[in-house]
């Protein structure tokens, strides 16, 4: 319910071939990380914890007070 699925896909719509060519490289690189990053599985990041993470670092907490 609370979880966002791996990266954001991301369009290009080129102007020309130079653009195209800059396309085909951002779309490569995106690949490339994305089989990095995950292992070439699609991950679900947890919304909830990922907040709890953020709130423990800003107010100087440990994660056992938030909790």
């Amino acid at each position: 319910m609370f979880c966002l699925s791996g990266f954001a896909s991301q369009d290009y719509n080129p102007a020309n071939k130079l653009a195209e060519q800059i396309a085909n490289k951002l779309r490569q690189r995106h690949k490339k990380l994305e089989k990095k990053q995950v292992g070439g599985e699609k991950k679900s990041i947890s919304i909830l914890s990922r907040y709890i993470s953020i709130l423990t670092i800003a107010n100087h907490h440990t994660i056992l007070e938030l909790m």
